[in-house]
């Protein structure tokens, strides 16, 4: 019985072994490969505006700010499947706005650090159907309630490279698209990195992947000799956006992206589906509150929860042999307004349809029809394109497809910003579709690394020889980094990749807080009363307890203030008279002191 079972075994096996031969002799078999498509998608997000003939709001126009769209792309099939994901904004892909400690409905502020904002693109991450541990507070333990904390973390906080409460001397910019050109003139934000919580809700949104320097507060247990563990450090194995993040497109300008289809996808019936979304763009209908901090009920923005997310589906048809167009104007439906499922509801009238609102996120344009005939209008517009073939690519110099130099000249290097020049490539018969740029820290890149880097802002290709240029900005102060430049599209579908190195400078300013209602109300941190009433501060927290305790209670509540009095001068003013009498002591005792050491100067 034990034998016959063995011979019987040894049947199974050999037969099966054939049929792997007779597979693995088809599989090696060569056969006719599909020629690759492109798909390419276009679109233009809009900013919040009066009207189509207005300029874009500001703060000193409009309190309804605009930190610009967040944006996901993905490929499905009639029926709803996801196929794949074409391509995600860095905040959500990158920095992990979905997924990071915090209560979710936290307010908002440039940059602000916490709160975990499930309403981004619900969705799309249900679609994906890809789950991640949810992260919170280190310093909560589930009766705490410090997850509903939005400061006072100090004990579990580091430096953040991407998070910061940013206020400019003398102006408090916050608009698009100026405001990703805020950096902190007073030093490096911190902030609580989170760890993950196992027995908490899944979340649908990876964390962020951009730290890389780590430090003993991140520890997931708070104040231990020897850190058991630190989530922070697996952030980066754990997400697997890296292929598709992408700069959040600016204004003002269309957006085009290309996707190659996989030889194996078959042909027939697709949809395009884009999911956008953004804060401050609230209505009648869509007004929800943000949570208050008792303990800070006056920090940032409590206005910020916008409409929910709008979806747009563009139905068209893949065919190898012949080119396709599609366009959609209207949104086929809008999620959760807290992202708690992945429910599609239909357009209905409680979604906006004005400049950067609802609907109107994304501006109506129109496209050269590949029929002839009239342009085609949309919001997003869909075409697959048939690659050249190689008669129609010239036979090219072996330097085709190559980026002949990249520069980042000495004086565009700030703390926080660069400017990355390159020399457009030569083409092979057929325009030079995009150049794809990436920066990572470190003075070195393989085409793996590039591959997971932080994709930089879109470049639109001139002509072949000609210098263009891209803007680097949120960048960590002494820090060296390296870009890199390829070609992607055209007769050259991924041409060689062409790298520089760069360190950014020092910040001027090393301290962690400024005084922000001294700053606001004589106008620059570098005026000599600012200057004086740091020194009073930085000598009353020195000394006292109690003060160091007053001085942190203002540093946690003057931000707001600020804000207010840079906007008011007669706010300005007021505050300038009764610090007036503060500084007249301030400098009659540095000058006593200044005489004393005088004095004593052998």
């Amino acid at each position: 019985m034990r034998y016959a079972a063995v011979r019987a075994g040894s049947a199974v096996l050999a037969a099966a072994a054939s049929t792997l031969v007779l597979w693995s002799a088809r599989a090696q078999t060569p056969a006719a490969t599909p020629p690759p498509v492109r798909l390419r998608y276009a679109f233009e997000p809009d900013c919040l505006r009066s009207g189509l003939d207005a300029a874009c709001f500001t703060p000193r126009t409009n309190k309804r700010l605009d930190f610009g769209p967040q944006i996901a792309i993905w490929l499905e099939k009639p029926d709803g499947t996801l196929i794949d994901t074409l391509m995600v904004t860095n905040a959500t892909a990158v920095w992990g706005i979905g997924n990071r400690p915090g209560y979710w409905l936290f307010p908002s502020n440039w940059r602000f650090p916490y709160g975990k904002r499930t309403m981004v693109l619900p969705i799309w991450a249900h679609a994906r159907g890809r789950v991640y541990d949810t992260l919170v507070m280190q310093d909560d333990d589930g009766t705490n309630k410090k997850e509903w904390w939005l400061g006072f973390h100090e004990e579990v906080s580091s430096p953040d490279p991407y998070y910061c409460l940013s206020f400019r001397p003398a102006s408090w910019v916050m608009d698009a698209p100026t405001v990703d050109a805020i950096t902190c003139p007073t030093g490096m934000f911190n902030s609580s990195k989170g760890k993950f919580a196992p027995a908490e809700p899944k979340s649908y949104y990876p964390p962020r992947n951009d730290i890389t320097k780590f430090s003993p507060n991140d520890c997931d247990v708070v104040r231990t000799a020897s850190c058991p563990h630190t989530s922070a450090k697996e952030f980066g194995d754990l997400n697997d956006l890296d292929a598709v993040a992408t700069a959040t497109p600016p204004y003002g300008r269309v957006y085009s992206g290309v996707w190659t289809v996989p030889s194996d996808l078959a042909e027939g019936p697709y949809v395009l589906a884009m999911e956008v979304s953004k804060e401050f763009d609230t209505n009648a209908a869509h007004s929800h509150a943000a949570y208050k901090d008792p303990q800070l009920p006056e920090n940032a923005l409590l206005n910020n929860i916008g409409q929910p997310s709008v979806v747009f589906k563009v139905p068209f048809t893949l065919d190898r042999a012949k080119r396709q167009q599609a366009s959609v104007t209207d949104a086929a439906g809008y999620g959760d307004w807290d992202g708690q499922s992945g429910a599609l509801h239909p357009r209905d009238g409680t979604i906006s349809d004005s400049p950067g609102s609802g609907v109107g996120r994304l501006l109506a344009i129109a496209r050269p029809s590949i029929y002839g005939g009239q342009p085609v209008m949309g919001r997003v517009h869909v075409t697959t394109e048939v690659p050249p073939s190689a008669e129609e690519c010239k036979t090219a110099p072996s330097d085709n497809g190559l980026i002949t130099m990249v520069d980042i000249p000495g004086d565009s290097v700030t703390a926080t910003e660069a400017i990355v020049e390159f020399v457009e490539a030569a083409d092979r018969g057929q325009p030079v579709e995009q150049y794809e740029i990436r920066y990572r820290e470190g003075d070195t890149m393989t085409l793996e690394t590039f591959r997971e880097a932080t994709p930089a802002p879109s470049v639109v290709p001139s002509q072949p020889g000609a210098t263009a240029s891209v803007h680097l900005m949120g960048l960590k102060p002494a820090t060296s980094y390296t870009v890199g430049v390829r070609v992607r599209g055209g007769c050259v579908d991924e041409g060689p990749l062409k790298m520089a190195s760069f360190t950014t400078k020092r910040l001027e300013f090393t301290q962690l807080s400024g005084c922000f209602v001294a700053t606001a109300t004589y106008g620059s941190a570098l005026a000599p009363e600012v200057q004086a009433l740091r020194r009073l501060r930085d000598r009353a927290r020195a000394g006292s307890s109690l003060a160091s305790a007053a001085v942190g209670l203002y540093e946690r509540s003057s931000p707001p203030v600020a804000s207010v009095l840079r906007d008011t001068e007669a706010g300005r003013a007021l505050v300038r008279e009764a610090l007036g009498p503060f500084l007249e002591v301030v400098n009659a005792a540095e000058a006593g002191l200044r005489a004393l050491s005088v004095r004593r100067t052998p």
